[in-house]
């Protein structure tokens, strides 16, 4: 106790520690502090009692319309009692020769607590003592209770904005300042870590203190800063991730701050150097300085920013490149991309007068509401070509969007089939069943179940979608099919459209 600073003492209790420092206590005279708070509560005004142990000291405080009405008095009066009260203790706390254990009980929870401590240690400071008790020593050490902790008077934790930084990072804290700054507002160092604890928004990541707050793209920027280097994006999302990877790839793709530097990899915008855009970007970057042997540009693209020299090769037939041998180049304005039409080999794929009709089987893509690649054909049918706006598609339950991206290699695209396939009642494995008409329509309807005895042009009718008259002559199925009838089963072979072959063998061996 000699060896206590001044300043670590309330004033208060000053008096009472000069007066404990140079007192002698007769050996076996002392009482504890919890008897002689207790008698001294016994002794009392019990209304002085009751203000003591339940609105000034209790951990809930009680109301003065609450005391007032056990009293039956008025709220003022309950005011009024509370100031002989609060002055009546501390004067026996000061004064009293034999409140010396008392003063004794304070002084030490003052010393071993600081500014905040684990409630715990109050007990240790007062053993065996009632709760009332302990309770008033806490009161009059000056401290509150609060989720399990000691708290000084006048004591407030730093918000987590507040805290130091380290520098040249916006959300990494220097821990080494943060406890020179708790330490100096009083927390005893085997506290620290408690006080540190209870500050709102700070989290540990790599053993380091880091600001925790705001968005899932905050956290990240939190985890970039302190590990100073590009991450992976599944180990980001290892750390700061919630619901789906999806929805967290997305977030942090489109704000400003990252930048995705390799496929998987993300970074500070910051920190500056190359940012990965798609793979089909970056090749163009490239080739703007003329064509290059495929294989030396996915080399350099993996090298760099970890794409698969696979991506590379297939997406050098996005009609936005020309390929010409191993070479691939930006295709010039003067030389425009040609569309595969060989709608003979696309399977479910026919012609019935002015419409096309395309036969999808029913997948989980559908139902969950994916788009999906068209063939080419249906996009030229359609008056599509690759970098034209796309087109909306007129349909009964749902317009569906068509685009065709010069940037990608699998053609033209289709947006959700989810609608029309739910309207059906579609389940996986069905068949869907698109007829492309004039004025940019689309009609659906599902492929019909195999009837009892059917005949091959009925059979043929129900798999194609064309009219059964059409499909009881060869000659009118091999004009929707595009070829001569001689190759029509070998063409409806070869494109996977097996059943249809059968039919169509049938009707002709009839």
């Amino acid at each position: 106790m000699a060896g206590l600073k001044d300043s670590q003492r309330p004033v208060e209790v000053e008096a009472a520690w000069e007066m404990v420092n140079s007192t002698l206590l007769p050996a076996g005279a002392q009482r504890s502090a919890n008897a002689v708070v207790s008698a001294y509560l016994q002794t009392i005004d019990p209304r002085h009692s009751a203000i003591l142990v339940e609105r000034m000291a209790g951990p809930v405080r009680r109301t003065l319309e609450e005391l007032a009405t056990d009293f039956h008095v008025t709220r003022e009066r309950v005011r009024q009692l509370e100031g002989p009260a609060d002055a009546d203790i501390r004067h026996h706390l000061e004064h009293a020769e034999d409140w010396l254990p008392v003063r004794w009980a304070v002084q030490t929870l003052i010393r071993q607590a600081g500014s905040i401590a684990p409630l715990a240690l109050l007990e240790g400071c007062v053993p065996k003592a009632d709760r009332r008790v302990r309770n008033l020593i806490r009161w009059l050490a000056g401290y509150k209770q609060s989720a399990g902790m000691l708290i000084r008077d006048g004591f407030t934790l730093p918000s987590v904005k507040d805290l130091p930084r380290v520098d040249g990072n916006e959300r990494v804290i220097d821990e080494y300042e943060l406890i020179e700054l708790l330490e100096g507002a009083g927390v005893l160092a085997e506290h620290v870590p408690l006080a540190i604890d209870q500050i709102a928004g700070l989290y540990r990541v790599d053993e380091q203190l880091v600001d925790w707050t705001g968005s899932l793209v905050d956290k990240t920027i939190a985890v970039l800063e302190l590990r100073d280097e590009p991450q992976e994006l599944d180990d980001l999302f290892d750390v700061v991730g919630k619901g789906s990877v999806r929805s967290f790839r997305q977030r942090v793709f489109e704000d400003k701050r990252l930048s995705r530097v390799t496929k998987t990899k993300l970074g500070l915008s910051s920190w500056g150097g190359t940012r990965y855009t798609t793979v089909v970007d970056l090749m163009v970057s490239r080739l703007q300085g003329g064509p290059r042997l495929i294989s030396d540009l996915a080399q350099e693209l993996e090298e760099t920013y970890e794409v698969s020299t696979a991506s590379v090769s297939m997406y050098c037939y996005a009609p936005i490149f020309k390929v010409s041998g191993y070479i691939v180049a930006l295709r010039r304005a003067d030389d425009p991309f040609v569309p595969r039409d060989k709608a003979e080999q696309v399977q479910g794929l026919c012609l019935l007068g002015e419409s096309l009709i395309w036969h999808v089987p029913v997948d989980g893509d559908i139902l969950r509401g994916s788009g999906r690649a068209i063939p080419h054909e249906i996009g030229t049918f359609l008056g599509l070509a690759p970098g034209n706006p796309g087109l909306l598609l007129r349909n009964p339950i749902a317009h569906i969007p068509v685009t065709w991206s010069e940037k990608t290699h699998v053609g033209p695209s289709i947006g959700s089939l989810q609608a029309q396939a739910n309207a059906l009642g579609a389940q996986v494995g069905d068949v869907l069943r698109l007829s492309f008409g004039e004025r940019l329509g689309v009609d659906m309807s599902l492929v019909a179940p195999p009837r009892h005895a059917e005949t091959p042009a009925e059979r043929l009718s129900r798999l194609t979608g064309l009219p059964e008259a059409d499909c009881a002559d060869g000659d009118r199925v091999a004009e929707a099919i595009g070829v001569p009838k001689d190759q029509v089963f070998e063409t409806l072979i070869k494109r996977g459209d097996e059943l249809w072959a059968e039919a169509f063998q049938e009707l002709i061996e009839g």
